[in-house]
């Protein structure tokens, strides 16, 4: 008698895993899709004959159209960290071409940090060369002596009197040298938001000394925030009297042995915060007037 074949158990087969979420499949694909809106670009351009006045209007479209998907690059590398928006330059001539003229540069130098001196010099000489605008400016940086330190005061002086710049932002800090804010940090006549934060690590500081300062942002600056700033009590009435758009003000341990902080005449000012080091704490006076739309204040 032959023996009895054995049955199998059933094993239901379970469904494959979902795939997995491929950054480069997808800036592939993205590059792939403007590649095609490109290629569509020109031959919409250069497709068919016509009087001047029709070439010179394929010509305006086509230019508005290239700027439009260097638009779009840019927009997708600003939503990735400085490095992989660095790697997308590798990926074809128009990412290239979106990563070396983005207009929000992002530096962070010190120590431990594969960035160096040497990187910002070379960008911002670049920058400066070819005439490219910057539109965001963020600076973090330790600081570890004088030399270094006047190295950053110049580049600070350099972008900030760019009439494009809307944003500047720095985070210094301080190991072996004391830091002065150019007199231009406040000269560009579109910046929306100047933020300057720099942690008291030893007795070094940054200073804005200027006690008028050059302003030229009176109808554009809606946020200023200041953070172990040394500036003197007329260079900030003299900000808080030429700005009357702010909307946020954050003063944080920069108005030490003041008398006085006068916030008056600021109608769209929503926002505001003091703070100070507990040993000037209640030898300071504060007025506020004039600031109706004020629903936050610490």
């Amino acid at each position: 008698m032959s023996p009895k074949k054995k049955s199998r158990p059933y094993i239901s087969a379970a469904p494959p895993p979902p795939p997995q979420f491929d950054p480069t499949m997808f800036q592939a694909a993205v590059t792939a899709a403007v590649a095609a809106a490109m290629s569509q670009i020109s031959m919409n351009g250069t497709g068919g004959a016509g009087s001047g006045a029709t070439k010179s209007n394929h010509g305006d479209r086509m230019r508005r159209e290239v700027e439009d998907v260097v638009e779009l690059m840019q927009n997708i590398q600003s939503r990735l960290t400085v490095k992989e928006a660095a790697r997308t330059s590798v990926l074809s001539k128009s990412w290239l071409h979106a990563w070396s003229t983005f207009p929000n540069l992002r530096f962070d130098v010190g120590r431990g940090k594969s960035m160096k001196l040497v990187d910002v010099e070379r960008t911002l000489i670049r920058y400066h060369r070819d005439n490219t605008p910057i539109k965001r400016f963020d600076l973090k940086i330790d600081i570890a002596n004088q030399e270094s330190a006047s190295q950053a005061e110049k580049w600070i002086g350099r972008v900030a009197t760019k009439t494009c710049l809307k944003e500047i932002s720095l985070s210094l800090f301080l190991w072996g040298a004391s830091f002065m804010l150019p007199d231009e940090i406040l000269a560009s006549e579109n910046l929306t938001k100047i933020r300057v934060s720099a942690p008291r690590i030893h007795s070094n500081s940054v200073w804005m000394t200027a006690t008028n300062p050059v302003i030229k942002c009176m109808s554009s600056l809606r946020e200023l925030h200041l953070e172990g700033v040394s500036i003197s009590e007329e260079a900030l009435h003299h900000i808080l009297s030429s700005c009357c758009l702010l909307v946020k003000i954050e003063l944080l341990h920069s108005c030490e042995g003041f008398k006085t902080i006068k916030v008056k005449n600021l109608p769209r000012l929503y926002e505001l915060n003091i703070s100070f080091a507990s040993l000037y704490e209640n030898s300071t006076a504060l007025e506020i007037s004039d600031v109706p739309k004020l629903g936050v204040f610490s």
